[in-house]
């Protein structure tokens, strides 16, 4: 780490998806940070010291050099601007570019966000009329769904653009977005043979070594296993 480096704080919980691509990618650039576990499930996402960090109440939050960050894709994008020669993880030409951010944005905007478990309640309690079975039936079933169909368009994708990696042979954001995706699939019961393309990126994936180290249940916050 360079003795000029300032202060970073990452505000995670392990099993957050967004959370891990901001690992990942801040590993990747060599970029120290401080780990600090929000749990989600006792809600200290929503208690008001964190909500002056991150008004939004949601995970990652990162503090760099005392300024407050949220959204994964905004912080990626903040520490690439800021360490663009440090591992660059945007490649040089425009058009690959775009590609890269057309697939962040497919998997940070068209399935996680509709995949999370706020959203399959929130469908679950006005569409199961009081059906208790039908209630647990629309939450299992709406994330797995919805990962499915994003998947369907994403393999397409991958097919066109991959190379050993998401866009060609080099690690790129969209890489940091794919492996934590998958993991939401796994999650979810997602029939991954229907997807040979991204099984294939997420096995190599799986052992670029600022992927592997900060697997969810690799954090400080994971239960014991």
């Amino acid at each position: 780490m360079d003795s000029d480096m300032p202060k970073v704080i990452l505000y995670s919980y392990f099993r957050s998806s967004c959370a891990w691509r901001v690992r990942s990618l801040l590993t990747f650039k060599g970029i120290e940070f401080e780990y600090r576990p929000i749990n989600l499930l006792k809600l200290e996402h929503k208690e008001p010291e964190f909500l002056k960090i991150n008004p939004g109440g949601q995970l990652p939050a990162l503090v760099f050099n005392g300024h407050a960050m949220a959204e994964s894709g905004t912080i990626m994008e903040f520490l690439e601007e800021m360490y663009p020669d440090r591992n660059p993880a945007m490649p040089t030409d425009p058009y690959q570019r775009q590609i890269v951010r057309r697939l962040c944005a497919h998997i940070g905007g068209l399935i996680q966000p509709l995949q999370n478990a706020f959203v399959s309640m929130k469908i679950a309690d006005k569409y199961a009329d009081g059906d208790e079975e039908k209630k647990a039936f629309i939450k299992k079933d709406w994330p797995k769904s919805v990962v499915t169909d994003g998947f369907m368009a994403l393999e397409k994708m991958l097919v066109e653009h991959s190379g050993k990696y998401c866009v060609g042979d080099s690690i790129t954001m969209a890489d940091f977005f794919l492996v934590p995706q998958v993991g939401n699939a796994h999650r979810f019961g997602v029939d991954m043979s229907l997807f040979p393309t991204i099984v294939r990126l997420n096995e190599t994936l799986l052992q670029v070594e600022c992927i592997k180290s900060n697997h969810p249940m690799l954090q400080p916050d994971a239960p014991p296993q």
